[in-house]
């Protein structure tokens, strides 16, 4: 059985920025790199609880596809998924999913 995805706005934002890196740097490689994340998300949709609750951040799962880290919570109750996050490796994760301020 697979969960429903859905792809919050930020996740959204974070592809159409993933996309326009690769075509400002002239980059080949966006189709493989967008498929390999549809893949994985794909897999996180038939078992959301294989990939391991992100240490620095609890309410998230996270899931690796190639150079990409693809934060995620399960509903279970709901049979969903919620993907917030598509970022690259090298980012500064920490500091990017800090809860902002009060």
């Amino acid at each position: 059985m697979r969960y429903h995805i859905f792809y919050l706005p930020t996740a959204e934002t974070d592809m159409r920025e993933i996309r326009a890196y690769y075509q400002i740097k002239s980059l080949p490689s966006f189709d493989k790199v967008a498929a390999s994340i549809r893949a994985k998300i794909l897999m996180i949709s038939e078992r959301p609880m294989l990939y391991p609750v992100y240490a620095e951040d609890r309410r998230f799962r996270r899931a690796v596809a190639g150079n990409y880290l693809i934060f995620y919570v399960v509903d279970e109750e709901n049979e969903s998924i919620e993907i917030h996050h598509i970022w690259h490796g090298m980012r500064n994760i920490s500091k990017e999913l800090r809860p902002p301020r009060a």
